[in-house]
């Protein structure tokens, strides 16, 4: 069986010699396109002139994280790379710079405009041999209308990716693309391939029978101040059985967050952040009226791996795993000491990927979720 990828990581805390060190373990003449993903343990500005100056031949987009997936399962202060052979990836690329002024217009047809160069230039016949990857500013809170407007412009392309992070500092968050580092933006990679490919989507995280109404909400900043009328902190915390907005832990919040019910699909919505004025603050998109319910999880590893499984059932083996993983899953399993389970799962399917602020999957901003893509092997 031929492969197509090569996943690398580095652990070096010198930004030039770890991009050094990523570049001899990938074959640069022989891939397309790396992607990489890297910890804020790194200067900025000094990575990406490290990655300017030793990757020039190549097209590299990546972002900063809150945790990095690579040849150890879940790392941290590293970088992880995937590279994609030009034997079997056509590869095209846009910025969307300035998100935060919601240009819904402008990114549709920046889009479509997109989608048929690439279509022409690559000759593509059939839309099942493309998929297309996303990264957004992770503290720009505009996932929301980006992902639904891109997905619209493109919406026989499924889409996966994932918000950048800062690992927990929610300050700033950054991208590299075409030489530079770029805040308040997105990138948009289509991929073609002849490799079979899947959809990745995990979520351990299932609702209850306890509802709360979003009786009133800033939502530009995300933030609901009260939940059936009462304080929001103060009435998440009674229907967790709590006496007091005090018990709430961000290990309780994290393995309780609420959920959205939208036909037979269950959405994730979880709680950043418990403030001072009593308000919860959420990692994406909330509104007065909505309905959210209480949520608790199954065993984190057993849904992945049953993912996984149903993955390589339709498909085949699997050579590579590109995610974008929740960084709340990450605590849970912190919490729960079964990092290194999860951990030792990644590994055994050759995951890269990074800890995000949120998930992209088609025209959805998700949380506490695990999306990505599946490569297979080439059959010939």
């Amino acid at each position: 069986m031929s492969s197509g990828i090569t996943i690398t990581s580095t652990k070096l805390t010198d930004a030039e010699a770890a991009i050094k060190e990523i570049s001899e373990q990938l074959d640069l003449n022989s891939n397309v396109f790396v992607m990489l993903f890297f910890s804020i343990s790194y200067n900025r500005n000094s990575l990406g002139q490290a990655i300017k100056n030793t990757l020039s031949c190549i097209e590299v987009i990546g972002c900063s994280t809150s945790g990095e997936i690579g040849l150890n399962g879940y790392d941290e202060k590293s970088i992880t790379a995937i590279a994609f052979s030009k034997e079997y990836f056509k590869i095209s690329s846009l910025i969307y710079p300035s998100i935060s002024k919601m240009e819904l217009n402008v990114w549709h047809e920046k889009t479509q405009r997109l989608y048929r160069n690439h279509n022409d230039l690559y000759n593509v016949r059939n839309s099942g041999e493309l998929f297309s990857l996303l990264l957004i500013d992770g503290v720009s809170c505009c996932e929301e209308p980006f992902v639904r407007t891109v997905s619209n412009a493109i919406s026989n392309v499924p889409l996966v990716g994932g918000s950048a992070g800062d690992n927990l500092h929610f300050v700033a968050t950054y991208l590299y693309y075409k030489g530079q580092m770029h805040v308040d933006c997105a990138a948009l990679m289509l991929v073609s391939t002849t490799l079979p490919f899947n959809i990745l989507k995990s979520q351990h995280i299932y609702s209850t029978s306890k509802r709360m109404i979003v009786t009133d909400a800033i939502p530009k900043d995300r933030i609901v101040t009260e939940l059936n009328g009462f304080p929001a902190a103060e009435e998440y915390a009674r229907m967790l059985g709590l006496s007091s907005p005090e018990e709430l832990t961000e290990a309780l919040i994290a393995s309780h967050p609420t959920v959205v019910v939208i036909g037979k699909d269950e959405f994730v919505r979880s709680i950043k952040c418990v403030n001072d004025d009593g308000s919860l603050t959420f990692y994406c998109a909330i509104d007065v009226g909505i309905v959210l319910r209480i949520a608790q999880g199954n065993d984190l590893h057993d849904s992945m791996k049953a993912s996984i499984e149903s993955i390589e059932n339709d498909m085949g083996a699997i050579q590579g795993l590109l995610t974008f993983d929740c960084i709340l899953r990450r605590l849970e399993l912190k919490e729960t000491e079964n990092l290194s389970k999860v951990s030792n799962l990644l590994v055994k399917h050759n995951a890269a990927g990074f800890s995000t602020y949120g998930e992209q999957i088609n025209g959805l901003h998700v949380n506490q979720t695990c999306t990505g893509i599946a490569i297979g092997f080439s059959n010939e």
